[in-house]
């Protein structure tokens, strides 16, 4: 999962700021893509929701690079979910 941040410019001068969250499945290369207003834990997890209910497979794994304080209830959510079959994580912590 990957978030980029989008700038555009209105047609009154304003710079609109959006946040495109894209998924994409490593053997199959389906690619799942959604665009929030807001950058938050909230939209991260309903983009995971999507994810989970809309691409046509199974997840056993879910990967992750790093593991910050602010990443934490994120990522306990994810071993809560169907994510939580097999979780990789080079933290050996978690």
């Amino acid at each position: 999962m990957d978030v980029k941040f989008l700038i555009f410019q209105a047609k009154d001068s304003k710079k609109i700021r959006r946040y495109q969250y894209t998924a994409i499945d490593d053997t199959t290369r389906i690619r799942a893509l959604r665009i929030y207003k807001k950058h938050t834990q909230a939209n991260a997890i309903d983009f995971v929701d999507y994810v989970i209910h809309k691409l046509p497979f199974e997840y056993n794994k879910y990967e992750h690079t790093g593991v910050t304080s602010s990443r934490q209830s994120f990522i306990g959510m994810l071993k809560t979910s169907e994510f939580s079959k097999c979780i990789s994580s080079p933290d050996p912590h978690n």
